[in-house]
C-alpha cells in the first residue's frame, strides 16, 4: 500500500470512527464475496479557524484485508483499484460470512484472537486500519479508518556526513506498540510497560534539507517521550519530551526537530 501526504498546516480534531455502508438486499449464500473498500484520508475538515495535515492510503496490488465474523474469518486480495482510494477484494476461501464483522488492515496485526501494533515499521508503514459493518450479500462496501495516527518526524540538521539509520520511540510508562484492543473505532493498548516502535529508516543521509520520517502510533497523551536517532555508525542520540501534545485519533501530528 502506498501513501501520499498533502501538508498544509498543523494538525488536529478527530474524525468520527463510525463505519457506514449501503445496504444489500441480496440474501447471503456459499460463496465467494466481493468486497469495495474504501480508505478514508487521515484528515481533519478544514476550517477559517482550523486545518490540518492530508495522509491519503492508496491500495497497492497484492493488498489483502481480513474479515472476522462469529462464523469465522477469512482475507480478501485487492482485484482491482491498485493505486487508487477505492479497491476491489475477491474473498480468498469462501468462508460462510454473515451478520456483524469486522475488517482489518494489513493482516499482519490480526494474530489468532489478538491484534498487535507494530513494533518494527518502514517509511512506507501505513496505520493500521479498521471497519465494522455487517454482511448481507455477496457484494459489500466497507469504509476502513486508522485505528490510531501518524506521528510525522521532519529533520534537518546543520552537521555533515551524518547517516540516518533508525529511530526509536517510547513512552515511560505507556506501551506504544504490541496488544490492543478495538474500542470505538480506536486501538487502545492493553499492555504494560514501554513497548517501543523502531523505524528501519535505511541509509538516509540527513543535512540542511528537511528529512520526512512517518510513524504510525496510537493515539493517546504521552507523558514522558523518549525518541532516540541511530546513525549507521551505531551512535545515538536521545532527545526527551514531557510537554508533548495529547495525539489524536485520526490526525497527523508534526514534529520538527
Amino acid at each position: 500500500m502506498k501513501k501520499i501526504f498533502f501538508t498544509i498546516i498543523l494538525l488536529s480534531g478527530a474524525l468520527a470512527t463510525s463505519c457506514q455502508k449501503e445496504n444489500n438486499l441480496n440474501d447471503q449464500t456459499y460463496g465467494p464475496i466481493t468486497i469495495s473498500a474504501v480508505t478514508e484520508g487521515i484528515d481533519n475538515p478544514v476550517t477559517k479557524a482550523s486545518t490540518a495535515y492530508k495522509y491519503d492510503v492508496l491500495w497497492g496490488t497484492g493488498d489483502k484485508i481480513i474479515v472476522k465474523g462469529q462464523s469465522g474469518s477469512d482475507t480478501f486480495t485487492l482485484t482491482g483499484g491498485a493505486g487508487t482510494t477505492t479497491g476491489t477484494f475477491t474473498q480468498d476461501n469462501s468462508v460462510t460470512l454473515s451478520g456483524e464483522v469486522e475488517g482489518f488492515y494489513p493482516v499482519s496485526i490480526v494474530s489468532g484472537t489478538s491484534l498487535l501494533w507494530p513494533s518494527e515499521q518502514d517509511n512506507l508503514q501505513v496505520p493500521p486500519m479498521y471497519c465494522k459493518t455487517s454482511i448481507t450479500g455477496k457484494t459489500e462496501d466497507f469504509s476502513f479508518r486508522s485505528l490510531g495516527a501518524m506521528l510525522q518526524i521532519v529533520l534537518t540538521t546543520t552537521d555533515s556526513d551524518i547517516t540516518l539509520s533508525s529511530i526509536r520511540i517510547s513512552d515511560a510508562t505507556k506501551p506504544l506498540s504490541g496488544a490492543f484492543t478495538v474500542s470505538g473505532g480506536k486501538a487502545a493498548m492493553t499492555g504494560s510497560g514501554k513497548s517501543a516502535i523502531v523505524l528501519n529508516t535505511g541509509e538516509t543521509k540527513i543535512g540542511n534539507a528537511a528529512k520526512y520520517f512517518n510513524i504510525a502510533v496510537p493515539a493517546g497523551k504521552y507523558d514522558n517521550i523518549k525518541l532516540t536517532f541511530f546513525t549507521n555508525n551505531g551512535k545515538g542520540v536521545a532527545m526527551y519530551s514531557t510537554t508533548m501534545p495529547e495525539i489524536q485519533h485520526n490526525t497527523v501530528a508534526k514534529i520538527s526537530l
